[in-house]
């Protein structure tokens, strides 16, 4: 049975896709700049990364990721994003974004704010796309030291007013960058809620004290992960399960391996079994109006590869009746109100796992739009508000598809797969950076689970052999 966690709120919203405060929504009287700026929140742990064709993999892999932002927040705003998008006349012709338009550096740095500011013909987009409005409302993947420096120059040197609606005051961006470090959670979260919410942890200030705290894990049989405080998706976490207890040199040599351990503290915690890998997350979204409380937006179920890295999101209605649902919810509106309190402002979600027993224990808290912030809000646009609640919607950011490899081949393959369906169902292409190198992103749109599973079945035989046209 799911805890119930001290100094949770008893509201249990019923659908797992919930109602947006109209507060955390920019307003369209001013014109909407969306800034797909996924490096420059997370570069500092890819630069940790010595081989450069890995950490080339990497960057190219949040350079497709920030395709999502081309969803976010309905259909009138311009994105920017670090590169030209295949389908973006897909996104305008067939999915009714007409009004979106989009931008992006001709040398993008890993900072979309930087590039802006170092571009002249793309900050001449931003400032045509602002016209005489005379205001601007920057919404970001997250905020970041750049973004602040990128709205008070259009503040100083344009003479704009610069409405930042998901981001936290300059003096409250401390809270935003500590609260998602490993340490920040377990230290704010377990005052609030308790430490009984999360796995048994222990912060350590070197790869030894790690090695000690993990050895003894594993001589008490308990299987234990090693992940940096300042990381991120799962990269560089190490596991260590008690099957063959590994020596205390050999934990300290693996550990010392690890280049994203350099000059970070780390976190060894115990590693909850769960047999279904079911981890699920709810996003809230906390308004700039500190009247107005945090919003549940949307709980999702994680899609994890068997590698253990982030694949998607499955968002379906059945999880309002799950055992851990309301233990979730609770807790992350229970947090929401905390960090509101401290001046916290946009979106956060907070990540879970539930172990064989139907036990709930918390994760880790990000900071900022999430990898499924585009799935609702997308839903949402084409399928209205009331349809988008009892939808189930599943994600993949990057999937294989060998038998395509640029927009024209992909959309012939799939044409009767796409969205809408006659029954107003289908598959829709969110992610096209990767498709020279046979990788694809999208979402699935369907009545039910058994719907959306039976959809990607056919979506990836399609994607790996054309016989199936």
């Amino acid at each position: 049975m799911a805890p119930n966690f001290p100094g949770a709120s008893t509201r249990c919203p019923k659908s797992s896709l919930e109602h947006q405060s109209p507060l955390s929504v920019p307003q369209p009287a001013f014109p909407v700049v969306i800034l797909g700026n996924t490096l420059e929140a997370n570069g500092y742990l890819l630069d940790r990364e010595p081989d450069l064709a890995r950490r080339e993999v990497l960057i190219r892999g949040f350079r497709v990721a920030n395709e999502r932002s081309l969803l976010w927040l309905g259909d009138r705003k311009l994105v920017i994003t670090e590169a030209p998008v295949a389908h973006l006349d897909y996104l305008r012709n067939t999915l009714g974004y007409t009004q979106l338009q989009h931008a992006h550096p001709q040398s993008p740095s890993g900072s979309i704010c930087a590039d802006i500011l170092r571009e002249p013909e793309l900050l001449h987009q931003l400032l045509a796309y602002v016209g005489d409005a005379g205001a601007v409302q920057l919404v970001p993947y997250a905020t970041t030291p750049a973004l602040l420096k990128l709205a008070a120059m259009l503040r100083e040197e344009y003479g704009l007013t610069v409405h930042l609606p998901e981001s936290p005051t300059p003096e409250n961006l401390w809270l935003r960058n500590y609260v998602q470090t490993k340490l920040g959670f377990r230290t704010l979260v377990g005052t609030w809620l308790g430490g009984d919410a999360m796995p048994e942890g222990y912060v350590a200030r070197s790869v030894e004290e790690a090695g000690a705290i993990a050895h003894q894990f594993l001589r008490r049989g308990q299987a234990c992960i090693v992940k940096a405080s300042m990381g991120f998706l799962g990269i560089g976490h190490t596991v260590f399960r008690p099957a063959a207890i590994p020596s205390r040199d050999e934990i300290d040599a693996t550990l010392r391996q690890n280049p994203y351990y350099v000059g970070d503290l780390l976190i060894v915690e115990a590693l909850i079994p769960s047999t279904q890998g079911l981890s699920p997350s709810a996003e809230v979204v906390v308004p700039a109006n500190p009247a107005e409380p945090p919003d549940l937006a949307a709980v999702c179920a994680q899609q994890v590869l068997p590698s253990g890295a982030y694949a998607g999101e499955l968002v379906s209605p059945d999880w309002a009746v799950a055992p851990w649902y309301e233990a979730l919810t609770t807790a992350a509106l229970a947090i929401g109100r905390r960090l509101q309190a401290m001046g916290y402002i946009g979106h956060f979600d907070l990540d879970g796992i539930v172990d064989d027993a139907g036990t709930l224990y918390l994760l880790e808290v990000n900071a900022r739009r999430t990898g499924g912030t585009h799935v609702y809000e997308l839903a949402k646009l084409l399928l209205g508000e009331n349809r988008a609640r009892s939808a189930t919607l599943l994600s993949r950011t990057s999937t294989p598809c060998p038998a395509v490899s640029n927009w024209t081949e992909l959309a012939e393959a799939i044409a009767d797969l796409l969205y809408p369906q006659p029954d107003g169902w289908g598959v829709v292409i969110t992610n096209s950076a990767a498709l020279d190198r046979h990788q694809v992103g999208y979402v699935i749109l369907a009545a039910s689970q058994a719907h959306a599973l039976a959809m990607q079945q056919a979506l990836m035989a399609r994607l790996d052999s054309r016989k199936y046209q």
